[in-house]
C-alpha cells in the first residue's frame, strides 16, 4: 500500500485513501509505481506467483472493515492431545471430509462423551464375571431351597417321632398308672441324630400322672436314647412330686400307725409301743435321707403320751431313736435310685436317676425291689 506524499494519514468518509493530486483514469502516478516497484531481492519465485484468481485488489477499492466481538459459544475448551495421538477434532473432520457420516455416539465437538459408552475412566464389565455372578446366586437359591426343605422334613420328622414316644409311653405305663404322656426331643436335628442311631435327649413330662388313683407329677430326661429296641439308655434322670395325702396311700412306713405329716424339711409320723402291758402313744419327727433304693427316716425329737400327758424324751429309749428304712425303689424302674429328697409343708420331691438302663417296652415295665 502507497503512503501519502505529505506523510499525513486522511481518510475519506468511506474509510478509502483522498490523494493528494488527481490522477488520470487508467493511468497510474509515478509515485505509485514507484512504491510498488519490486526490487531484485523481492522477485517473486515461480512457487509464490500469484494467480490470475488471486490479484490483489487496489487499495483504493478496499471497503470499510467491521469489527465483530467473538460469540461466548466460540470457545471451545483446549485440546491437549499427547505425542503420536491424532486429535479428536481431526479424526471427525477426516471422516466428515472423506464422506462418511460420524459413528453413533461420537464425541461431539464440545467434548461431551460418546452416546451408549461407558464414563471416561470405568472398565467395562467382563461377560465371564457376570456369568460367574449369576452362576452364584443360582447356587445361592438352591442352597436356600434346600435348607428349607430340610428344616421343614426334619420339624415333621420330629413331630412324628415324639408322638410315637407318647404314644409307646402310655401303653407301656405299669398296672394301675394311667395318664397323658408329653415328649419332646431335644438337640439340633432329629434327622442327623437318626443317622447316628441315637436321640441326644427326650423329655417326657406327666403332671398328671395317677397312681392307683391318687395325682402324682412325674417328670423325666433320657440321654443318649438308641433309635431301636435292644440298645441301652445312658442316662436317665427324673423327679415325682407328690402332696401329703398321696404320699399316705401310695407309701407304706414300718411301725406308723397314722398319717406321716410332711413339713418344712423334716416329716412327722405317729405309733404306740407296749410296756409292761401298757401301750404307749408316741410322735416323732424325723429327717429324711436318700439312700439309693429306699428312704431313712431318722428320728430327731420325740413326743410321749397324748394330750396332757404328752412327754418330750431328750433321753428316749433306743428304740425311739432307730432310723426307718422306707423302700421306695418298687416305686421306679428297675436299676434307677433315690439320690435326693425335698420337703416342703404338705409336698414331698424325690429325684432319682439311672445308668445304663435296658431300653424296651418289658424293661421298662419292671418296678425295682429293695434288698
Amino acid at each position: 500500500m502507497s503512503t501519502p506524499r505529505d506523510g499525513s494519514d486522511e481518510t475519506d468518509a468511506a474509510g478509502g485513501r483522498e490523494p493528494d493530486e488527481a490522477v488520470p483514469p487508467g493511468a497510474a502516478s509515478e509515485s505509485a509505481v514507484r512504491d510498488d516497484a519490486v526490487t531484485p531481492d523481492e522477485a517473486v519465485t515461480p512457487d509464490e506467483a500469484v494467480t490470475p484468481d488471486e490479484a490483489v485488489t487496489p487499495d483504493d477499492e478496499l471497503a470499510p472493515t467491521a469489527v465483530l466481538e467473538p460469540l461466548s459459544a466460540d470457545h471451545q475448551p483446549t485440546e491437549v492431545i499427547p505425542d503420536g495421538v491424532a486429535p479428536a477434532s481431526a479424526t471427525v473432520a477426516g471422516a466428515t471430509a472423506a464422506g462418511a457420516a460420524p459413528a453413533t455416539g461420537a464425541a461431539s465437538v464440545a467434548g461431551t462423551a460418546p452416546v451408549g459408552t461407558a464414563p471416561a475412566g470405568t472398565k467395562p464389565v467382563d461377560p465371564a464375571r457376570r456369568r460367574t455372578g449369576r452362576r452364584w446366586i443360582i447356587a445361592g437359591v438352591i442352597v436356600l431351597v434346600v435348607a428349607a426343605v430340610l428344616v421343614v422334613a426334619d420339624l415333621l420328622t420330629r413331630s412324628a417321632i415324639e408322638q410315637g414316644i407318647a404314644d409307646e409311653a402310655q401303653s407301656s405305663l405299669p398296672e394301675g398308672v394311667e395318664g397323658d404322656v408329653d415328649v419332646q426331643i431335644g438337640g439340633f436335628s432329629v434327622l442327623a441324630q437318626l443317622l447316628t442311631g441315637s436321640l441326644a435327649q427326650i423329655t417326657a413330662d406327666a403332671p398328671e400322672l395317677t397312681i392307683d388313683g391318687n395325682p402324682v407329677d412325674v417328670h423325666v430326661i433320657a440321654h443318649g436314647v438308641p433309635v431301636r429296641e435292644g440298645g441301652t439308655i445312658d442316662f436317665v434322670e427324673g423327679e415325682v412330686t407328690a402332696d401329703q395325702a398321696s404320699l399316705n396311700a401310695l407309701v407304706d412306713v414300718p411301725g406308723v400307725d397314722g398319717e406321716i405329716v410332711i413339713g418344712d424339711g423334716t416329716v412327722g409320723y405317729k405309733g404306740q409301743f407296749d410296756v409292761l402291758g401298757l401301750s404307749i402313744a408316741y410322735s416323732v419327727t424325723a429327717e429324711v435321707e436318700a439312700a439309693g433304693t429306699s428312704v431313712v427316716l431318722t428320728p430327731v425329737g420325740v413326743e410321749l403320751g397324748t394330750g396332757d400327758r404328752k412327754l418330750a424324751l431328750d433321753n428316749m429309749p433306743n428304740l425311739l431313736r432307730s432310723p426307718l428304712d422306707v423302700c421306695v425303689a418298687k416305686y421306679l424302674p428297675e436299676g434307677a435310685e433315690v439320690d435326693g429328697i425335698q420337703l416342703e409343708p404338705g409336698v414331698a420331691t424325690v429325684t432319682f436317676q439311672a445308668s445304663d438302663l435296658a431300653f424296651s417296652e418289658d424293661a421298662l415295665q419292671v418296678l425295682g425291689t429293695c434288698d
